[in-house]
């Protein structure tokens, strides 16, 4: 299970996030992160993008701070819109994959940042959580 909502910040958005698994917290992070930049898909094509990455860091929070910051420069030089991520390697320091998603119009609501220094921990009821800090053009 993995699911995403979008809640007010004052920077722009916030994503918080909940799944069952870290290779779920990272999809449902991507798809609320484009959720709030609001890609207009390209309908003249339904050409499926792929586009590899390859990321590392210290910790697990870094790691998905900088899988985010890879898609969206991605999607800006590429005029893509990611909805999925397909994993070939996930660690505690390392993520390899590919971006999945179709070529984009442009985005409604243009991304500035993604904050660092989120936190991703268990809740309660066993799944990951965290909220990632978006910022955005007002």
């Amino acid at each position: 299970m993995k699911t995403f909502e979008i809640l007010p910040h004052a920077m722009g958005a916030a994503v918080r996030v909940l799944a069952s698994t870290r290779v779920g917290l990272a999809t449902a992070a991507l798809q609320g992160v484009f959720t709030v930049a609001k890609g207009q898909v390209d309908t003249e094509s339904d050409e499926k993008i792929e586009r590899p990455f390859s990321v590392d860091a210290s910790d697990f929070p870094g790691l998905l701070k900088g899988m985010l910051d890879q898609a969206l420069a991605a999607a800006a030089k590429n005029g893509d819109v990611y909805d999925d991520v397909r994993f070939s390697l996930i660690t505690e320091k390392q993520m390899d994959g590919a971006f999945i998603g179709k070529r984009c119009k442009g985005f409604a609501t243009p991304i500035t940042s993604i904050k660092g220094g989120m936190t991703i921990a268990k809740n309660e009821a066993e799944e990951w959580e965290t909220t990632v800090v978006v910022g955005t053009e007002k």
